[in-house]
């Protein structure tokens, strides 16, 4: 008697979570995070991690997780799919773990925490009173926005070769980003493989021009470029510059331009905008926008890597 009452016990038990477990699956499958593929890498218990940011008028010791709302809300267009935001949010926590791995310190008594510097790993980060005057009466439509995007990936970082990798992005590529290994040759870049990204081509913004007068440049020439058109190496006025050196100096949109000489000026056009290396955000909303997730638009841009969930 005792033994089937125990039996009725454990079976009620079971259809009583089953529904709960059946919903975290369904739900982890929605989000295009495979269930069994998910690889965890354990994260020292002592150690909770910390994001050092410093401004102007203080510097604050802001835990990971709520850091990475400002962080995305300064990175990316507000605008944007959701899923993209999602994927850079995984970008930026990705590059915060490499970061904490490679040059976090450990403060406080018996190694309690473990914090990293932002300026030594990324840039770009709102505050909160800088979103409200950014985004005004659209403040908390917006936050709630980078908020879910960050709860809705919370832990989930990309690996490659069982590391985080540094979650590299820009705002849109010349029509088909960069190889990691040909720009980066210090390091081994491997995840950063050449994909197209043609429908750049119609943004607004995909070709800027900028004239520079003779008096700034006499003397231009360039020298190389990489597979997907960016300017590698420039001759400008003698001196012999990489072409993210020569684009940084006057300004340009990016590195991937050609010029011509008209009158007593150079103009020169741009296809796209930032560096070209990692995750194409304006390409990677397009996917988004054609029911990509976020799984799906990093695998696209990131090959041979795997996402990975952080346990604290």
């Amino acid at each position: 008697m005792k033994q089937g009452i125990k039996d009725g016990l454990v079976l009620l038990l079971f259809l009583v979570l089953l529904p709960y477990v059946m919903g975290i699956m369904n739900k982890t499958k929605e989000e295009g995070v495979g269930w069994m593929n998910m690889e965890k890498i354990e994260i020292k218990e002592e150690a909770a991690n910390f994001v050092r940011y410093e401004d102007k008028l203080h510097i604050q010791e802001i835990p990971l997780e709520e850091f990475l709302i400002g962080a995305l809300a300064g990175t990316i267009p507000i605008e944007y799919e959701k899923e993209v935001l999602k994927a850079q949010a995984v970008l930026l926590r990705s590059t915060c773990y490499g970061g904490l791995e490679k040059e976090g310190t450990v403060s406080g008594q018996g190694a309690e925490k473990k914090v990293i510097d932002w300026e030594k790993i990324g840039n770009g980060y709102l505050t909160q009173n800088q979103m409200k005057k950014i985004w005004k009466e659209d403040y908390e439509t917006n936050y709630k926005r980078v908020k879910e995007a960050v709860e809705e990936t919370k832990g989930i970082i990309i690996t490659y070769q069982e590391n985080p990798i540094e979650g590299t992005y820009h705002a849109m590529s010349g029509g088909k980003t960069r190889n990691g290994r040909d720009i980066l040759k210090e390091a081994d870049y491997g995840w950063l493989e050449s994909v197209l990204c043609e429908k750049n081509v119609e943004s607004d913004n995909f070709l800027q021009a900028v004239s520079i007068s003779k008096k700034q440049i006499w003397e231009l020439s360039i020298e190389s470029r990489d597979e997907a058109g960016y300017v590698t190496a420039v001759f400008c006025n003698g001196e012999k510059l990489t072409g993210e050196q020569f684009r940084e100096k006057y300004e340009l949109a990016s590195a991937n331009f050609t010029f011509e000489e008209k009158n007593e000026e150079y103009v020169i056009t741009t296809k796209g905008m930032g560096h070209g290396l990692g995750m194409d955000q304006y390409y990677g909303n397009y996917l988004a926008e054609h029911q990509y997730n976020y799984t799906e638009i990093l695998d696209y841009f990131f090959k041979d890597t795997k996402l990975s969930k952080i346990t604290e």
